[in-house]
């Protein structure tokens, strides 16, 4: 595989960043604080597992949203900065190896923030009222939000040479790539789960609103919330049906992240 060399390069000089290091330390710091502010409020006794894993699964997925479309919006523009990117192109290099290489790498840097506060999330199991099925949700879910957000930094990082307007364009692609997220994830969700709860007719005011607010907060499980809108459907927590829903999500949060990479190219 010719990408292979250009892969291994750039993991190796990403692992002697400072800030990569840095960056795991935010994510985790993140996870502990509202961990200790839930304490605070709610303490930590046994029955209340579910709500303190409600509670990091939202810090999680905030976060991802936030710092993986930045921390992938330098990846190429950085080349094209440097003046590095033709001289990638004077190698047996295709330009396809090379947007494949720069995004498998940034994306795996960005993967390592997500890794790092697996032992925090692990907190809600020791403290019990958390399934397995429930964590599963809460990967898929995830892996779905990550791939989006990398297609967005990546996609920034191909259109910007500057690293301000890389950051600015990513968080803006990022915006635009949350909110389809949110829709897509609100219409699965309801539509599978409850088909009752939307009209046959949907106007665009919900479709731009209200439709991705209720993705967004079952999702992100805000305060619980996707327990009690499948206890009021008759579902339960770990139900099957959610699993499938959050599954076609990833597999077209993944389609569409692989469907960015060719416009790298461009």
């Amino acid at each position: 595989m010719p990408f292979l060399p250009i892969l291994e390069r750039e993991l190796r000089v990403e692992a002697r960043h400072a800030s990569t290091y840095w960056l795991r330390v935010l994510g985790v710091t993140a996870l502990l604080v509202a961990a200790l502010f839930f304490g605070i409020n709610n303490g930590f006794s046994p029955n209340l597992g579910g709500r303190l894993f409600a509670r990091l699964n939202f810090t999680l997925f905030c976060s991802i949203w936030i710092l993986v479309p930045l921390l992938t919006a330098d990846c190429i523009s950085r080349e094209r900065r440097e003046g590095t990117l033709g001289l990638l192109f004077l190698t047996p290099l295709k330009p396809w190896d090379i947007v494949l290489a720069k995004s498998m790498a940034h994306g795996l840097r960005a993967a390592t923030v997500c890794v790092a506060v697996l032992p925090v999330l692990a907190i809600p199991f020791l403290m019990g009222g958390v399934s397995w099925k429930e964590a599963v949700w809460s990967m898929v879910v995830n892996f779905a939000s990550f791939c989006w957000a990398l297609a967005a930094g990546l996609l920034a990082s191909s259109r910007s040479k500057q690293w301000l307007r890389a950051l600015l364009t990513a968080a803006t692609w990022g915006f635009f790539f949350f909110l389809v997220f949110c829709a897509t994830h609100g219409l699965a969700v309801l539509r599978m789960l409850a088909p009752g709860r939307l009209p046959a007719e949907i106007s665009i005011g919900q479709i731009l609103w209200v439709i991705p607010m209720w993705g967004f907060m079952l999702a992100a499980d805000l305060e619980g919330m996707r327990r009690n809108f499948m206890s009021s459907g008759g579902l339960a927590a770990g139900s099957m049906q959610w699993l499938v829903a959050a599954g076609a999500l990833a597999a077209v949060s993944l389609l569409t992240l692989l469907g960015v990479i060719p416009e790298l190219l461009t």
